[in-house]
């Protein structure tokens, strides 16, 4: 009988507490493996979405010191909608361009033009006019991009024209598209 006390008794408690301090460990590192695959998780879906993105740039033309155009080029794999270009008070939009397209872009030097902006966007695509400030190309010109991917997840890039490089300032998402702001 002493034998069977003893496991009823003392055997018991030590083997429920060998098997609890199991499944308190079991617990910790199911939990810390549920962190882990929630981290790769999102860290895939950031890299997907890095490569599937839209990434408008510009490619200027320049002739002795003169801005004479620009390329609008989609170098990412999907197609960018609703791409605003912002210089200053002045907004240039294109529709769609499509991954790895780009789109030309001709300058207007006087700033009495917005209404033949208006105009102009009845055109075919490949020849837009933006207007531009021509005292400001010594500096360097400030553009703003704003466009959405398919899904309507607003990006921009920020980009310094100059007459021998273009700098690109800033690129980010900006949250979901909302034409209301």
């Amino acid at each position: 009988m002493t034998l069977l006390w003893w496991i009823v008794y003392v055997a018991q408690p030590i083997i429920m507490a060998i098997t609890g301090g199991i499944v308190a460990w079991y617990t910790v590192e199911t939990k810390r493996l549920r962190k882990t695959a929630e981290h790769q998780i999102k860290t895939t879906q950031e890299q997907i979405e890095t490569t599937q993105r839209p990434f408008i740039v510009i490619d200027p033309t320049w002739n002795e010191g003169r801005l004479l155009r620009f390329i609008v080029r989609n170098i990412g794999n999907s197609a960018a909608v609703n791409v605003e270009l912002i210089y200053g008070r002045y907004k240039l939009i294109i529709p769609i361009i499509d991954g790895k397209e780009a789109v030309s872009v001709g300058l207007i030097e006087d700033n009495d033009t917005l209404r033949e902006i208006h105009d102009l966007v009845r055109l075919p695509e490949d020849w837009l006019k933006f207007t531009l400030d021509a005292a400001s190309l010594s500096k360097g010109v400030i553009m703003k991009i704003e466009y959405c991917n398919v899904a309507m997840m607003q990006y921009h890039t920020t980009e310094r024209i100059l007459p021998d490089k273009v700098i690109i300032e800033s690129s980010g998402k900006m949250g979901v598209y909302n034409p209301f702001t």
